[in-house]
């Protein structure tokens, strides 16, 4: 069972994927620039932390394994 500070992470992150979800939406009606790359980069970075809170604090993951996980993911998407 999860504690109410694990549950605050993983809530936190499932919040933070439906406001990246419509914040990307917004950014891609967007022309193709400069300025839209770097708010799809903001946007990434933003989420990205979410995510490394809810493994560390939600689920107890060390940073080594947020790491691992990391470039498991990475792997997965370079064999594409």
């Amino acid at each position: 069972m999860k504690t109410n500070i694990e549950k605050k992470y993983l809530k936190r992150l499932t919040e933070s994927v439906a406001s990246f979800i419509v914040a990307l939406d917004d950014v891609m009606k967007e022309p193709s620039s400069y300025e839209r790359g770097k708010m799809i980069a903001k946007l990434n970075n933003f989420l990205d932390m979410q995510n490394d809170a809810a493994m560390k604090f939600g689920l107890g993951y060390s940073w080594k394994k947020i790491n691992n996980v990391k470039k498991r993911a990475g792997e997965r998407r370079d064999d594409k």
